[in-house]
This record gives C-alpha cells, sequence and structure tokens, in this order.
C-alpha cells in the first residue's frame, strides 16, 4: 500500500500534477510509520513544493523530516556557524586527493540514504529563499558522502554543489576543482539522473570564472535537453534561463 501511494505521488509529480500530491502522501503519515519508510514520499513532497513556488514550505518540510532523521540543521545559521563548518569542510577534503574521492565506496545504508536524498531535494529552496541555509546543506551533504560513500543518485552533486558556495566566496579553483570532479564521477557512473544539475551548476556557476563563458554554450544547451534522461524538470528550466542568459551576453 505504501509502494502505491509514493507510486502515485511520483507519477503526479512527473505529470506536473502537484497539487494532488498533498492529499496522497496525507493519507500515508494518517498511518504514523517510522521516517525511513516515509523518506520517499516526503522526498516528493518538497519537490512538489519547489514546483509550486513554495520554497519557505519546501524548507520547512525538509528541516523538519531531516530533524526525525537524525540531522539537525540550524533554520538560520550565523556567519560564524558557516565558517566553522566550511573550516571543517575544508579539513576533510584535503585529507583525500581526487582519485580517492572518485574511488569512495558506494553508500548502501537506506537511513543514510534518505538523508542524502532529503538534503539534495530541497537545497534550492534554501538557495532562493534562504541562502545562509545553502551551504549548510552543501556541507552536510560533502560530510555524509566523505563519511558512508557516494549515492549515485545525489552524491556526484554534492561536490558541484559545494564548489557553487565555494565559488560565492571567491574560492573558484577549489570550485573548478570539485566541479570537475563531479564531472569525472558522472562520466564513470551508468546511473545519469544528477546530469542535468552538474551541466547546469558547473557550466553557469564555476567555469566562467575559469574559462570564456562561450564554453559553457555548448553543455547549457545539452543541459537543458537532458531533461528527457534525467527527468529533472526543475533544473532544466534554470538550465533554459542560463542558456538563453549566456546567447544573450
Amino acid at each position: 500500500m505504501l509502494a502505491l501511494h509514493d507510486e502515485a505521488a511520483e507519477s503526479a509529480y512527473a505529470g506536473s500534477y502537484n497539487e494532488e500530491i498533498g492529499p496522497i502522501l496525507d493519507e500515508v503519515e494518517k498511518r504514523k510509520l517510522p521516517p525511513i519508510k516515509r523518506a520517499r514520499g516526503q522526498s516528493i513532497r518538497v519537490l512538489s513544493m519547489i514546483a509550486q513556488g513554495k520554497f519557505k514550505e519546501a524548507i520547512e518540510i525538509g528541516l523538519n523530516f531531516l530533524r526525525q532523521l537524525g540531522v539537525n540543521l540550524p533554520p538560520d545559521p550565523g556567519k560564524a556557524h558557516i565558517l566553522l563548518e566550511l573550516f571543517k569542510t575544508k579539513r576533510a577534503l584535503k585529507k583525500k586527493n581526487d582519485e580517492e574521492l572518485l574511488s569512495l565506496k558506494q553508500m548502501r545504508d537506506p537511513l543514510v540514504l534518505a538523508k542524502s536524498t532529503i538534503l539534495t531535494n530541497f537545497a534550492s529552496a534554501a538557495y532562493f529563499y534562504k541562502p545562509q541555509l545553502y551551504p549548510m546543506i552543501q556541507m552536510k551533504r560533502v560530510d555524509i558522502t566523505l563519511q558512508y560513500g557516494l549515492d549515485p543518485l545525489t552524491s556526484f552533486s554534492s561536490f558541484a554543489s559545494y564548489g557553487l558556495f565555494l565559488s560565492s566566496i571567491g574560492d573558484r579553483d577549489g570550485a573548478y576543482r570539485l566541479g570537475k570532479l563531479s564531472l569525472a564521477m558522472l562520466e564513470r557512473s551508468t546511473v545519469k539522473n544528477q546530469k542535468t544539475r552538474l551541466l547546469l551548476i558547473f557550466n553557469w556557476f564555476i567555469r566562467p570564472w575559469k574559462e570564456h563563458l562561450k564554453e559553457s554554450v555548448e553543455p547549457l544547451s545539452e543541459a537543458l535537453q537532458s531533461r528527457l534522461e534525467t527527468g529533472d524538470s526543475e533544473y532544466a528550466a534554470h538550465s533554459a534561463n542560463s542558456y538563453n542568459l549566456v546567447l544573450f551576453l
């Protein structure tokens, strides 16, 4: 029964029937199931909120469910908190070279996979609505990946998304390294669901600081077209906007 509700919610999201997702998943919530069994549905709920432009609600759902999974992120982190986590993340990454990162074991713990998915899914809502939370999400994603391994469905974009944050604070070399690393991970994997967002993040937010903007034109076009391959309509829309801006510039 649970699987049927989750599949119905996924179908509604894929068809952009986002207003139907809430009632479907509310039926699951009435059963008072443990968080791990509700993780798939909550991930879909977050995505549906974002698709409707309800970023605040998506963040609230994401943070609340993460607490149920044992992850406590501050809803309004200050500069000191961000800097402390940045120091920890940079220190952890310095302990591994690129080949070691590319060779990380596969993430298998269902609880950890659920945490990784929720963090990934509501990150864009934080970027637009509560930007001080965005780096905390990405650094937690990197921390989870370094501890538990790569989740082919989410982990590749964790390094590029963290690189986006590094680029925003002036660490363009670090951002470029992690962006290229994410693309190398994608190239090695048979799972391509993150292709759209990776191409967007690297070619719009990171690459132009190190290479001419014209180098981003074709990859952004590919990101837009890859929606049929990845099903990632959210990042395909962002890719379309970025592609048109690059052509204009």
